[in-house]
């Protein structure tokens, strides 16, 4: 198992197509949404999946091509249960720390409002926005940062590949507001992979702290 875990060269293959994805696909989406900020979101929802994806594909095929040493393996009910609990904590922590942050007078949180648009675009897309947020990009983030990048740092030790791949992980996702929540879903994602060898129960936290992110959203814009 561990002649057929991720290397650096997996890790470079990743992190290069994940920036390309992402820079190429988020200029484009912007210059042309710019002006219809739910289609932005909803757009830039997919590319987070999207990126994760092409990311994973291009390191799972590039030499090992099998499941398991990437994480890609059945768990246990528990461990489950356990990822959708740390999933409620890491949005609970995230509500706390913004709200600390606005009563000592920081309330630009703006980097996330194409995604709240989407979210509150009616029901229908209000729908479409949690699959692609909740379930296609968790999906796809989890497969990248732990199917590929804890399971590679792993050799060095348990706690370096879990703090490690948890600050990519949230540096990934922009130095702003949204940053220290992404390291705990980081934490909590990579933690449940090191003690299961599997994505899925990081991927439940990750679907449950972005699926109430986005409820949270729906609720917040169509009825307070």
């Amino acid at each position: 198992m561990e002649k057929q875990r991720p290397g650096w060269l997996e890790i470079i293959v990743l992190a290069i197509v994940y920036i390309v994805v992402v820079v190429v696909f988020s200029k484009i989406i912007v210059e042309q949404t710019s002006e219809t900020p739910i289609i932005m979101g909803l757009s830039l929802s997919a590319l987070s999946a999207g990126a994760g994806l092409c990311a994973f594909a291009a390191a799972y095929f590039l030499r090992i091509r099998k499941p398991l040493p990437f994480g890609l393996k059945k768990t246990t009910g528990k461990w489950l249960i356990a990822g959708a609990v740390l999933g409620v904590a890491v949005y609970v922590s995230g509500v706390v720390l913004f709200n600390i942050l606005a009563f000592f007078g920081y309330t630009d949180f703006t980097t996330q409002d194409a995604y709240r648009e989407a979210a509150a675009g009616g029901t229908l897309l209000f729908l479409l926005q949690l699959i692609l947020i909740a379930v296609a990009t968790p999906i796809g983030e989890e497969f990248a940062f732990r199917g590929v990048l804890t399971s590679a740092l792993l050799r060095y030790g348990p706690w370096v590949s879990i703090i490690i791949s948890s600050l990519i992980f949230a540096v990934a996702h922009g130095i702003n507001e949204v940053l220290p929540i992404a390291f705990f879903t980081g934490l909590a994602a990579a933690y449940l992979f090191y003690r299961t060898g599997s994505v899925w129960p990081g991927v439940i936290v990750h679907c449950v702290n972005n699926g109430l992110a986005t409820l949270a959203s729906f609720i917040a814009m169509n009825f307070l």
